[in-house]
C-alpha cells in the first residue's frame, strides 16, 4: 500500500514539474510593439456625373494616410457598388512613411456599367499586419450618376429638351458663358457639331 502511495506521489510531482516547465517556456504571441495603422481620410470624384463607356470626368481621388508607427505597403481598393463587390480598380501604396499621406487617381471606365443609376465610390485601405483600428480603413464618400451617352439633363431619357439644350450651347467653349459640360460629349473644350451630332443619333432613347 505504501508503495503504491509512492508511485502515486511520483506521478503527482512529475506532473507538476512538466506544468512548471509548461507555463515558464511558453512564449506568449504579442502585437507588434509599434503602432500600425493605414486611413482612408479623403474620396473626391472629378465629377458627380459620367457618360456611360466615356472616360471623360472619371478620374476619382483617393487620399491615404499612414498613421501609425511603421513604414507600410498595402493596396487600396475602390468600389462603385462595395455590397455587390463591384471594383473600380485596385492600386499599391509603397512604403508609406508614418505620418505621411498620398493620394491616388483612379480612373473609372463605365463601359458595362448600367446606367441612369447613382453609385455611391467607396475606397478601401486594406489592413496592414497586427492594425487594430481598422475603423478608417473604409471611406464612403461621394455619389456619381452615370448617364447614357447624350443624355444631357440625365433624366433618363434623350428627347428634344437634350437637344435643345445642345444647341443653346453649341459654339461655346471651355470657360465661355453658356459652356455646358454635359453638352462637350467628348470633353475637348468645344461644343461643336461632332457634340451635337452625339446626341443627335442617340435620340430616343430611354433606360
Amino acid at each position: 500500500m505504501q508503495k503504491k502511495i509512492a508511485i502515486v506521489a511520483l506521478f503527482v510531482i512529475s506532473l507538476l514539474s512538466m506544468v512548471t516547465v509548461l507555463t515558464t517556456t511558453i512564449i506568449p504571441v504579442c502585437a507588434s510593439p509599434e503602432v500600425r495603422d493605414v486611413a482612408v481620410v479623403d474620396v473626391t470624384p472629378e465629377s458627380d456625373w459620367l457618360y456611360q463607356g466615356k472616360l471623360c470626368r472619371a478620374n476619382i481621388n483617393v487620399t491615404v494616410c499612414n498613421e501609425g508607427e511603421v513604414q507600410e505597403t498595402f493596396n487600396v481598393t475602390l468600389y462603385y457598388n462595395m455590397t455587390a463587390g463591384l471594383t473600380i480598380g485596385e492600386q499599391t501604396v509603397t512604403d508609406l512613411l508614418p505620418s505621411n499621406c498620398t493620394t491616388l487617381t483612379f480612373l473609372w471606365d463605365t463601359t458595362g456599367v448600367t446606367p441612369c443609376r447613382n453609385y455611391t465610390i467607396t475606397a478601401y485601405a486594406w489592413p496592414v499586419p497586427y492594425e487594430i483600428d481598422q475603423d478608417d480603413n473604409t471611406l464612403e464618400d461621394g455619389t456619381i450618376h452615370v448617364k447614357m451617352l447624350g443624355d444631357v439633363n440625365g433624366d433618363g431619357i434623350i428627347d428634344v429638351t437634350d437637344v435643345y439644350i445642345a444647341c443653346v450651347a453649341f459654339g461655346t467653349s471651355l470657360g465661355w458663358p453658356g459652356y455646358n459640360p454635359a453638352v462637350d460629349v467628348n470633353n475637348d473644350g468645344f461644343i461643336d457639331i461632332l457634340d451635337l451630332y452625339t446626341v443627335a443619333i442617340n435620340f430616343g432613347k430611354t433606360c
